[in-house]
């Protein structure tokens, strides 16, 4: 029992079980977990290498030729030339403090496809790892791009900054590690500790 005690369980998220009138949350823990593993590292590797965070080889969904969005004033437009390649909430402290919300809504594109046709954000270190782009006249918190180990090739969108946001629906949980305790989103997406 104490081996299972160590090990992370899969939050398989809120479930309609049979003769229960409200939903369930449902966590797993697979024996497959468990084989092969003798340093928790070695676990989460494995697992990040399973998660739906980019599709990086195809379209992630099949939107039409241009995604538009901007901040709340409308000094900063964008424009995205390409589908995106995956969506996600992201519950870490990180996103909770620099958009001041309980959780991040967000999509990624690749960095090529997205253009400022007005002005172009202002950014700042938000961590050692990456940078975060926002309107400098009303503040509104735009992009996300990760710098190390090396720069990526896609950016992170905040998801409510888009014109069309209900087009872009997430289909996982990240960060849930730091999920608010009075924050239940009540769906069956995958879940993923990300600390």
């Amino acid at each position: 029992m104490l081996l299972l005690m160590t090990q992370d369980f899969h939050d398989l998220g809120y479930q309609k079980l049979k003769n229960i009138a409200e939903t369930v949350r449902v966590y797993a823990l697979y024996i497959s977990d468990l084989k092969g593993f003798t340093h928790p590292t070695a676990f989460l590797n494995s697992r990040l290498k399973e998660q739906p965070l980019f599709d990086l080889n195809g379209a992630a969904s099949e939107q039409g030729a241009l995604t538009t969005g901007g901040c709340l004033c409308g000094a900063v437009r964008y424009e995205v030339s390409e589908p995106d390649i995956g969506t996600g909430f992201c519950h870490c402290r990180i996103c909770q403090r620099a958009l001041g919300a309980p959780v991040n809504a967000w999509v990624g594109f690749p960095l090529r496809s997205v253009k400022f046709p007005l002005s172009k954000p202002s950014y700042y270190r938000s961590t050692m790892i990456a940078k975060r782009g926002f309107c400098s006249t009303c503040g509104t918190i735009l992009t996300y791009q990760m710098l190390k180990p090396s720069i990526s090739e896609y950016l992170i969108i905040c998801i409510p900054t888009l014109d069309r946001p209900e087009d872009f629906p997430p289909v996982w949980h990240g960060g849930i590690e730091s999920q608010l305790p009075w924050l239940n989103v009540h769906d069956d997406l995958p879940r993923l500790r990300t600390s």
